[in-house]
């Protein structure tokens, strides 16, 4: 079976299909998967390839409590355009300081130039 997105298509075998039904991350109980770092979740409201809920659902099964979701309002899949990179950037920006102040076992983080002066 093939897929067609963006132009391009996409061979869908058996075998993905059986591995994706052997891995349902979004089925299950709450905090099932065992994540415990800081997540975020960055989703356009006019998505038509994943499902609005898709984040909030993912979000119930990480064990982690650290989970900020953004919607970009008529942002599509492909989170495209001059707002959306503005918002991407910020919360890129936001997390890596998050994470660069947070106290860590194995020392103060690194990033490398170009992130910081993203």
């Amino acid at each position: 079976m093939s897929l067609y997105w963006g132009g391009q298509g996409y061979c869908i075998s058996k075998a993905l299909i059986e591995d994706g039904r052997e891995n349902l991350l979004l089925e299950g109980a709450p905090e099932q998967l065992n994540i415990n770092c800081p997540i975020r979740l960055i989703h356009g409201t006019m998505d038509r390839e994943v499902p609005i809920d898709v984040p909030l659902r993912l979000s119930r099964r990480l064990r982690t409590k650290d989970v900020v979701i953004t919607l970009i309002s008529g942002a599509d899949h492909n989170l495209e355009g001059p707002a959306c990179e503005k918002c991407i950037r910020t919360i890129t920006k936001e997390f890596i300081s998050e994470c660069s102040s947070a106290p860590s076992k194995t020392g103060p983080l690194e990033f490398p130039p170009m992130i910081e002066d993203w």
